[in-house]
C-alpha cells in the first residue's frame, strides 16, 4: 500500500467516532405515559361498564359481578400494570354473573371469551357458541366497534373448522363483510379517539388475514378493506397505516426468513418494492398522526429491511419513544437493528441494552432487553458463552432486571422460561433449577429471535436438575453444564 499511514489514521478516526457516539438516554416521560394510560382506561370503561349502565341488561341478581367483570376487562384491554389483570381474573366474576342468570350480551361474550383450562369447551363447541354471542352483540346497542370485533372474531373462529368446507368459508366471508358494513355506523355513532382507531386497526388487520384464509388473493384482500376505508375521509390516517402494515408484512412473504442464498427467485426484488410502498404509506400516515408510536415502530422495521441508515432509524426511534415511553416494540426493533446480523456492531448493541436497563422501565419489560443484548452477543462466542454470561458484570445485568420484572409479574411464563435458560447457560444451575421448578409444566418457548426450541429447553431443564442433584462445584466456569446442541 502506498500510504499505510493514511489507513492507520482512517481506522483511528473510525474507532474514535464509534467511541464518542455514546448511546443517548431513551426518552421517558412518566407523566405523559401515566396520562395516556389513564385515558386508555377511561375509554375502555366508557365503552364497557359505562355502556352496560346505560343500555345493558341489568338486574340486581347479577349487577355486581357483571360490573366487576366489565371493570376488569377494561383494565386488561387497556394494558394496565397495577393491578396486572389476566384472563382468569375476568372470567371469575363473569361466570358468577352468567350463573346468576345474566344474559347481557357483553357479559356473556366476556365469559365465553375467557374460558380456559378445564372450563374450555373444545374447538367445535367454541365455534358453535361464538355464533350465538356474536349475534347477541350484533343485535345489541353496545358501541358499534365492539359489535364489529365480536362479529369478525366469530367469523375468524370458523376458519379453524375441521374440515374447512366451501360452505363454512362462505359463512365466514359473510361475517367479514358484515364487519366492514358496520364501519360507517361506527364512525357516526362511536366515541372516536386514538384508542378507537387502534381497535379498528387491529380489526382491519384481522379482516385481511381472514379474507386470505378463505382464499382471497393478498392484494385483493387488502382492496376489500381499503375500499371500505376509501369512502370515509376521516379515517384516511388509518387507511394509510393499514396499507403500510400490509405491504411491510407482504414484503417478508416474498423474501421469506431464509438465509440470502435460499431466498426464492425474485424474492429480494419484491421485498424491496413492497417495502418502499409500505414506507410511503406510513410516512404519510405519520404526517397525519404524528403521535402514533405504532407507525414509527413499523418505520424502524422498514429501515432495518431496506435502509440501514442509522440516522433514519434513530429519528423514528426517538419519535416512537416520545409518543409512548412504554413502547417496548420500538426498543426491541432498535436492538435488532443494532445486531451485527443487520446494521450494527456488538458494542453498539450492548450499549443500547444498557440504556434499556437504565430506563428502569419494568412496566413493559424494556429493562429486560439488556439481558437479550447479552444473550445475542454470547451466541457468537462459542465455548466462551458460559464464561461471558457468568461474568460478574454481565450476570449482574441479567439477574437484576429479571428479578425486578418477575417481582411484579411472577406469572409471566415466557420471561421466566428465558430467565431459566439464561441461568443455565451462565452456569448458575441452582438459580436455573429454581426457575424451572417455579414454572412446573408451564415451560414455554418464546417467539422473539433468537429463541431456543422447546425441546431443547426441556432437555436443559432435565440436565440442570441432574447438575444440581450432583452438587457441582460453585465455580460456574469449572462445570461444563447442560449443552444447547
Amino acid at each position: 500500500m502506498r500510504h499505510p499511514q493514511l489507513l492507520v489514521l482512517a481506522l483511528t478516526l473510525a474507532t474514535a467516532s464509534l467511541a464518542i457516539a455514546a448511546e443517548k438516554p431513551i426518552p421517558q416521560d412518566p407523566a405523559k405515559t401515566a396520562k395516556r394510560s389513564r385515558e386508555r382506561l377511561e375509554f375502555q370503561r366508557r365503552t364497557l361498564q359505562g355502556a352496560y349502565d346505560k343500555i345493558g341488561k341489568r338486574d340486581p341478581r347479577w349487577d355486581k359481578p357483571a360490573r366487576e367483570a366489565l371493570e376488569l376487562a377494561a383494565q386488561m384491554f387497556s394494558l394496565q400494570i397495577d393491578p396486572d389483570v389476566n384472563v382468569p381474573d375476568v372470567n371469575k366474576p363473569a361466570k358468577t354473573a352468567v350463573n346468576a342468570g345474566c344474559d347481557d350480551p357483553m357479559v356473556v361474550y366476556l365469559y365465553q371469551r375467557t374460558l380456559s383450562g378445564s372450563d374450555y369447551p373444545g374447538l367445535e363447541e367454541t365455534i358453535r357458541r361464538a355464533k350465538s354471542w356474536s349475534q347477541g352483540l350484533a343485535d345489541s346497542k353496545y358501541p358499534v366497534f365492539r359489535r364489529a370485533i365480536a362479529v369478525e372474531l366469530a367469523a375468524e373462529y370458523l376458519l379453524s373448522s375441521k374440515p374447512l368446507t366451501d360452505e363454512i368459508k362462505k359463512e365466514a366471508e359473510r361475517g367479514f363483510d358484515a364487519t366492514l358494513a358496520m364501519l360507517p355506523n361506527s364512525v357516526a355513532q362511536d366515541d372516536r379517539n386514538e384508542f378507537w382507531e387502534d381497535r379498528w386497526f387491529g380489526c382491519f388487520i384481522d379482516l385481511i388475514r381472514g379474507y386470505r384464509g378463505i382464499g382471497v388473493e393478498p392484494e385483493a384482500a387488502l382492496k376489500r378493506v381499503d375500499d371500505a376505508l376509501a369512502n370515509l375521509p376521516d379515517l384516511n390516517p388509518v387507511r394509510l397505516q393499514i396499507q403500510g402494515e400490509f405491504w411491510y408484512r407482504y414484503s417478508w412473504e416474498a423474501r421469506t426468513t431464509a438465509f440470502a442464498a435460499n431466498v426464492p427467485a425474485g424474492g429480494f426484488e419484491k421485498f424491496g418494492e413492497r417495502m418502499l410502498k409500505g414506507r410511503e404509506a406510513l410516512e404519510e400516515a405519520w404526517r397525519l398522526r404524528p403521535e402514533n408510536a405504532r407507525i414509527a415502530d413499523a418505520l424502524i422495521e422498514i429501515d432495518k429491511g431496506i435502509g440501514g441508515d442509522r440516522d433514519t432509524m434513530e429519528l423514528w426511534f426517538e419519535r416512537a419513544m416520545k409518543a409512548d415511553g412504554n413502547d417496548r416494540s420500538a426498543c426491541w426493533s432498535k436492538l435488532d437493528w443494532l445486531d451485527p446480523k443487520w446494521h450494527g456492531a456488538e458494542e453498539e448493541m450492548l450499549e443500547f441494552g444498557r440504556a434499556c436497563r437504565d430506563t428502569k422501565n419494568w412496566h413493559t419489560g424494556i429493562i429486560l432487553l439488556v439481558a437479550d443484548a447479552h444473550y445475542r452477543h454470547s451466541a457468537r462466542l462459542g465455548d466462551g458463552r458460559r464464561k461471558y454470561l457468568g461474568s460478574p458484570e454481565v450476570w449482574s445485568d441479567i439477574e437484576s432486571v429479571n428479578t425486578e420484572y418477575l417481582k411484579h409479574f411472577p406469572d409471566d411464563d415466557v420471561v421466566r422460561s428465558k430467565y431459566a435458560a439464561l441461568c443455565s447457560m451462565a452456569g448458575r444451575f441452582p438459580e436455573a433449577h429454581a426457575q424451572f421448578e417455579a414454572l412446573g409444566d408451564r415451560l414455554v418457548q418464546w417467539t422473539e429471535s433468537p429463541y431456543i426450541p422447546l425441546n431443547v429447553l426441556q432437555r436443559m431443564r432435565g440436565e440442570v436438575a441432574k447438575a444440581v442433584a450432583a452438587k457441582p462445584k460453585p465455580s460456574a466456569a469449572a462445570s461444563p453444564g447442560p449443552k444447547l446442541d
